[in-house]
Order: structure tokens, then sequence, then C-alpha cells
């Protein structure tokens, strides 16, 4: 039985330490195997997985339960905030952060993620790390015939085409030719009509839009 100890090494009798420090499972074995066979002729090497190490991690901001908590050694950002309940109804999906010693390492959006299965950001947390989740920025709200509808954190996203996609597309008898937006701007509502086929609009914080069913009236009958 060998530890991997606090320097990421693992140490072999008669072969001495050999580093494994973030390789995977399968990439540790593959890697071990190798090393042994080079300098100890006819072994074989037989590897299996014992104890995860505990380590200590911190979840702040707009956590469902904010504080410290012991994870395994092989969490990620993800498995830190299911630990802590998930996340507050006013937190940003888009931009988590993971930080060490006070400095910015990654950041996480949920979006890829979910829409996507996008794993590369969500990755492998360090004793003492911080996961810090901000509040909530530009949304947007959008109905109708769309795959998707709901409310929106807008990252990247600034025209109407870009929320559309967003949300999964419009459905079939979705009508691009008559999109309403209600948009509040210093205490006034206004009530826009866009035809996605002319033009494209970029959208505001706080925007409602309305994807319309296509109308009945047969053309070219």
């Amino acid at each position: 039985q060998l530890t991997v100890g606090r320097d990421g090494n693992i140490v072999i009798p008669k072969l001495g330490p050999i580093p494994i420090a973030t390789m995977s499972f399968s990439e540790a074995k593959t890697y071990l195997s190798e090393q042994i066979k080079k300098q100890i002729i006819g072994v074989e090497l037989s590897l299996t997985m014992g104890k995860l190490r505990g380590m200590r991690i911190f979840v702040m901001g707009e956590a469902h339960k904010p504080g410290a908590y012991l994870i395994s050694s092989l969490s990620t950002i993800t498995h830190a905030l299911f630990v802590s309940g998930g996340v507050s109804n006013i937190a940003s999906l888009r931009n988590i952060q993971l930080k060490r010693a006070g400095k910015l390492i990654q950041t996480l959006d949920l979006y890829d993620l979910l829409n996507f299965g996008d794993t590369r950001n969500d990755v492998i947390l360090q004793p003492s790390d911080t996961i810090f989740i901000p509040t909530i920025e530009r949304t947007i709200s959008i109905k109708g015939q769309i795959r998707r509808p709901a409310i929106y954190e807008l990252k990247n996203e600034e025209t109407l085409s870009d929320v559309i996609k967003l949300a999964g597309g419009k459905l079939a008898k979705g009508y691009e030719g008559s999109v309403n937006v209600r948009r509040f701007i210093e205490g006034e509502q206004l009530q826009l009509t866009v035809d996605l086929k002319l033009e494209d609009i970029n959208v505001v914080d706080g925007d409602q839009i309305d994807i319309p069913n296509i109308t009945s009236f047969v053309s070219n009958s």
C-alpha cells in the first residue's frame, strides 16, 4: 500500500519517488506500469485505488449554504456546488470563480455544461481553494414558440438572434417575422416588433421576448 504524498509523488521501494499528481487514475496506471517495466525486468503491475484523502475547501458568495466543506481530493468545482446545496435564486451560473491564494484560477460557465456537456473548465480542486459565486447580472426572458422557454442569464449574447439560439431555437410554428420584445428603460415600457428576416436588434437587461405562432392564413393559394 503506497500513499501519494503532499508533493504529488508516490515512493516505490527500490525505485524511489515517481510524480503522479494531476494524473487521472488510468493515466497513473499506464505511467507507473511503463516506469516499473523499464527498471524491473519481468514484473507486471496490478494497481487499484484505495482510500482517498479528504481536503477542506470554501464555497462563498451566492451558494445555498456557504461555508467550509471537507471533500474528496478528486472533487471538481461542480462537486463543491453539490456539497453546498447548489446556488441561490440570485446566483450567477455563468461566472462561477475558482480562486487559489487570492488569485483567479478558472471561471466555470454552467450553461456550457448543461447545454453542451462541456466539462473542460470543471477542474479538480486543491486544498484551501475557494469557489466564489457572484450575483447574477443581465437577464432576459423568452417564451412562446421556442424550444426552451425560460429566464436566461446573458454573457456574450448581444443580439435577439443570439438569445433565440441560446434558448434552443424557435419551433417550426414560430413566426420570426413578428417577434415581440417588451423593454423597460428608465421607468418606461416599450413594445417592439422585430422582423428577424430583415433586421436584428441588440437586447438589454430585462427584455421580455415572445415568439408568436405562425399565422393561419394560407399564402399563395
